[in-house]
């Protein structure tokens, strides 16, 4: 079991879970010096999203445990004041693209890889980092590419630190990593690599779900542990949780969240947005449907004209964000299930951990957390528009009992933050060898 004050749990992936091969080693022996550095990979940080919020936390919680912390970052730079806040490091170069050479029909997914994996080690080496054994390299949302890459500058620089690589989903998400399929080759060799280049000391690579974890054990050849994704729901100190301005009126306030993308039912979302305004009319739903990127903007512009959704901007503050999420009756997320089933979503992490129902698509992660018990909601039995509709009108006619289930998980989502898993992290530095 792991030690106090992190005590395995087991009764949700959203938490701390330790897999039995784990089990045996966890807590035990000599703790040795905490990692002189902390060296956060964020290749994908721009002005925007999940990797500035990760970053800026990451940040405080750092600073507050007296450790140095580097953020490498790229292609897309920061605004001048962030970087220099965030201490941001622009190595990554952009990753080429279909536009850059003809695809090659038998091989394009492995070429796709190896040039994204042989551009991450060509940048990490000409970055001059100074990367030592006391290091740790954490890779907070990896990518095999990333791994692959990463083998492949520290074979380079001949250096060996402690390395956390922590996967939230299969590559392509629906990927079996079925025996002698094109991921679990992409992702053998990336496990493999980040093996040899670390000899003795081996890698802490991660899964954010038991789901994934047991996906990806094989290819490792041991036992994968599970650790929550590096969220926060607390806001940061002294910032402002005023949400954006809301509807008005007294009808339940239901929320689609996060940046709006296929995989999370864009292209049908207008559809059953309308339908679940006829079956509850009172109902005032918001969508974080506009922002920087301008192919979503006309997307609800009916439904807006007709009152029917209001328009959030995406992204919106960390503080904002959470005093959105708390001001919610329900969070609707109809999202593609083959996109997540050993998936975690964001904004049904921030809704459990704030105590607010969630409605989900069977299949996915969300609807097994709901029907485990261990979050509160409805489960969508498929995605056409009158079933989404039934089933938010079915959850709104309980709502009272519902919240209060809801309320009574959230202490537990609340627990596994992102303040959390960095103590975890170190504490397993710590441990090797």
């Amino acid at each position: 079991m792991l030690p106090a004050p992190f005590p395995t749990m087991d009764a949700s992936p959203a938490g701390i879970v330790v897999a039995a091969e784990d089990r045996a080693t966890a807590g035990q022996g000599a703790l040795g010096p905490a990692p002189r550095r902390i060296v956060l990979v964020a290749r994908g940080l721009d002005s925007l999203g999940h990797d500035r919020f990760l970053c800026r936390r990451a940040a405080i919680e750092a600073a507050r445990l007296g450790i140095p912390l580097e953020i490498l970052g790229g292609p897309a730079p920061l605004p001048a004041a962030m970087a220099a806040d965030l201490g941001v490091r622009f190595i990554f170069r952009r990753t080429p693209g279909p536009a850059d050479a003809a695809p090659d029909p038998y091989a394009d997914e492995y070429d796709r890889y190896e040039a994204s994996a042989r551009q991450f080690a060509e940048d990490l080496v000409d970055a001059g980092l100074g990367l030592g054994r006391e290091d740790m390299v954490w890779l907070p949302s990896a990518s095999l590419s990333a791994i692959d890459g990463l083998a492949g500058g520290l074979r380079r620089l001949r250096v060996q630190p402690f390395v956390a690589a922590c996967l939230h989903h299969a590559t392509p998400p629906d990927a079996s990593y079925a025996p002698g399929t094109v991921p679990a080759l992409l992702a053998r060799l990336a496990l493999r690599h980040i093996e040899r280049a670390l000899g003795e000391r081996p890698a802490l690579v991660t899964a954010t779900t038991e789901g994934l974890a047991r996906r990806l054990a094989p290819l490792l050849g041991r036992a994968v542990p599970t650790l929550p994704l590096p969220h926060w729901y607390d806001p940061p100190p002294g910032e402002d949780t005023t949400p954006p301005p809301l509807p008005p009126g007294d009808g339940p306030l239901i929320g689609v969240l996060g940046r709006p993308r296929p995989d999370k039912g864009l292209p049908g979302l207008q559809a059953i947005l309308a339908a679940v305004h006829a079956a509850v009319p009172k109902a005032r739903l918001v969508v974080q449907d506009y922002g920087p990127d301008a192919a979503y903007l006309p997307v609800h512009d009916r439904l807006r004209a007709a009152g029917i959704v209001h328009g959030l901007p995406w992204p919106i503050s960390d503080g904002a964000f959470l005093g959105l999420v708390g001001r919610l009756d329900l969070v609707l997320l109809p999202y593609r299930a083959r996109s997540f089933v050993d998936r975690v979503s964001g904004p049904f992490c921030f809704a459990a951990a704030s105590g607010v129902p969630v409605v989900a698509t069977a299949g996915t992660w969300m609807a097994g957390e709901i029907a485990a018990g261990r979050a509160a909601g409805a489960v969508l039995d498929d995605l056409a528009p009158h079933t989404v509709a039934r089933a938010v009108a079915g959850a709104l006619a309980d709502l009272a009992r519902t919240k209060a289930r809801a309320g009574a998980l959230a202490p537990t989502w609340r627990a596994n933050d992102g303040t959390r898993l960095i103590a975890e992290l170190l504490r397993r530095a710590r441990l090797a060898p």
